[in-house]
Formats: structure tokens, sequence, C-alpha cells
């Protein structure tokens, strides 16, 4: 049997308002999500699976110790959602979705990578899992969704209302199982995932009671919690717990997926690039650039020793590392306060050109 579109499911959500919000939502603290979309801070990205988390080529990780080090984990408590969140279709048809910011996703690539996670495949496997998690509240939409049309009684907004008014201010089986979900899709080692969410809030630190085996179950009592937070009274939640368990996974690829580009300095266009560079082709002319530099100040050569020294150990923000032609793969890299290096990807990293920062730019920009 075909699947009702969930564009249709949604358009008869929204020709009732009974059954939906306002259009105007509170977002996460700091994000202005219309000022961002505006500026094309926040990308829209159609199915997940193109979801674009700034890899410059294929097979190179995006990782950097000094940016990374901007959004450590300490274990200090921090909810998922602060790094992620959805945004229900019953508060506006516009803007309903996943939202997963690029800090969110360094923060968890770096909460592996601390527990022993293969650094290369930690930023795939972070985003994987925010958008996992995010996945279990849109299920748990629809659940409450087939209640809502079958009834005609309005549940999803005054539940969610009610439960952010209240402390913690979310809704702890849910958010705990979200986290099962979520750490389901870890590859190995899974482990490397378990100090973070063990030192999560309350709630989301419960991911351990929930079971594959018991998933059904578990989507009854989320269903049933939320109904609680209503006057509705008694409402059955059997077939409302199978869509949310059977149902809503289906419909995954059609979720709105967004990128929030919320570190500055981050390229829009896909090309926020991390290294570590480990080596480095140094073309002739590069060295013929260099030799010119040195004549002046011989002490230039030491201190491109010292640049790849700290490509080599992911160190990109400390060398201002520069996009410049994304198509044809330039880069610029500090030297010093003066000259600048550049740099082109490929098969390896070449040393390409080397100059005064003016005058390089004006020459690889004629490449």
């Amino acid at each position: 049997m075909a699947l009702t579109p969930l564009s249709e499911i949604i358009n008869r959500v929204r020709q009732k308002p009974s059954l939906s919000g306002p259009d105007q939502f509170d977002m996460p603290a700091d994000i202005n999500l219309k000022e961002m979309r505006d500026s094309r801070q926040v990308i829209l990205v159609q199915k997940p699976k193109e979801f674009d988390s700034g890899s410059d080529s294929p097979g190179i990780p995006i990782y950097d110790l000094d940016e990374m080090g901007q959004y450590p984990f300490r274990g200090e408590g921090e909810s998922i959602e602060s790094l992620a969140w959805y945004i229900s279709y019953h508060y506006g048809a516009l803007g309903w979705g996943i939202y997963i910011t690029r800090s969110g996703i360094y923060k968890v690539a770096n909460a592996l990578i601390v527990e022993g996670f293969p650094a290369s495949e930690a930023i795939d496997q972070a985003r994987t899992l925010l958008l996992r998690h995010e996945q279990t509240h849109f299920q748990t939409d629809l659940g409450i969704t087939s209640i809502e049309l079958a009834s005609s009684r309005h549940i999803f907004v005054e539940a969610r209302r009610t439960i952010n008014s209240k402390s913690p201010g979310w809704h702890c089986v849910e958010e705990g199982f979200a986290n099962a979900l979520a750490r389901r899709t870890m590859k190995k080692p899974k482990i490397a995932l378990d100090r973070f969410l063990d030192t999560s809030p309350v709630g989301y630190r419960d991911w351990k009671k929930y079971k594959p085996a018991g998933d059904s179950s578990t989507w009854h009592d989320v269903l049933f919690e939320l109904l609680n937070h209503t006057n509705q009274g008694f409402v059955p939640t059997e077939i409302a717990s199978e869509v949310s368990n059977i149902i809503a996974p289906k419909y995954f690829a059609d979720i709105p997926l967004y990128e929030v580009y919320d570190i500055a300095g981050g390229d829009v266009t896909g090309a926020y690039f991390m290294g570590p560079i480990k080596e480095i082709v140094e073309a002739p002319a590069f060295l013929d650039d260099l030799d010119t530099l040195a004549k002046g100040q011989p002490m230039y050569r030491k201190k491109w020793q010292g640049v790849k020294a700290k490509l080599a150990g992911g160190n990109l923000v400390g060398v201002h590392f520069e996009v410049i032609n994304k198509a044809k793969k330039l880069h610029s890299v500090r030297i010093d306060g003066e000259a600048r290096a550049g740099l082109q990807s490929g098969l390896n990293w070449t040393a390409v050109a080397a100059g005064h920062h003016d005058e390089l730019y004006r020459r690889l920009s004629k490449w």
C-alpha cells in the first residue's frame, strides 16, 4: 500500500487551525533563523544524503585542532538540542524541519575523538548522530498527528507548550530514547559516544534504558506522556505508536534538512576545509619564490618549516588557511605578517607559489 505523501499530511494539519500553533516560534538562544537564512548562513539541503559538512575533497578528514578547540567536550552536561533541533510543521509549513549546526557537528566529533573514535570518520558520524536524534522528534510529531487527524483533537502544540513551561522543560523519555536510537547508528567503537551521553542532562542520559526489543512499547510511553500534558482525557495510542515506530522512518528523506553555519568565517558554499595536511610537495616555482623571499630575510626558510609543522598538526587556523579559488582548489597560508604561500590540493598538496600578500593573491587570481 502506497504511503500518503507527507506534504498532504502537513496540508491537512494546516487546514485545521486548532491543530496548528502560531507561525512564530522560539528558536534556540543566539540563533536568529530569519537573519541567518537571509544572509545564506542557513542552507536548505534537499535530502539527508546530500548534507554537506564542509569537506573539500573525499577522504580528507574535516578536523582542525584549533577550530575543534573552540567546541571542546568537557562533560559539562550539554544536550543535543543545543547542537541541533527539530521544528514541527505544526508551527508552520515554512521553516519546519531539522537544523544541524556546524559547531554541534564539531562538538560531537570532538567528544568522539577524545574517546578514541577514528578522527577521519568522526565528522560524518557526528552528523549522523545528530540527524538521527532529531528524526526521532519527527517520529513523535507524526505519531501525534495521526491521533489529531483521526480525532480532530489538538494535542501536539498544547503538549509541547506545557512541557516547555515545566522543569526540566523537555520530554525525558523522548530525549533518552532519541539518544538511544542515535547511538544505534554508531560505528565501532560505540563506547566512544557514551561519556558524552552519560554526562548529558536528565532524560538525555537515560539512553541505556531503551533496547531495540522494546521500541514499540517505548513509543507508546513517549506518546502517552505527551497526552498527559493536555486536557484531552483518555486517548488510545496503540496505532499511533506504530505510526511513530514503523511508518514515520519511511518519510525521513522528505524532512527538510538545514545546515546552520554558526561559525565565523565558515564558507557557506561548503568549502570550509580543515586538515591536517601531513605532506606538502614543494613545486620548483615555489622554491624559487621562497629563495627570493629568503634573500631579504633568511628566516623565511625556518618560518616556512614552522608553517608546515602547524599544517601537519592540524592547526589551519593558526596559519590563516583560506580558500582563494574553490574550483581550482587554491588556498593560501600565512608565513608571517607580510608573506603568504599558495597551496593547491589534488592527489597531493602542493606548495605552488609564495610572496607578499597582495602580490601573491594577484598572481594566484590569474591561474
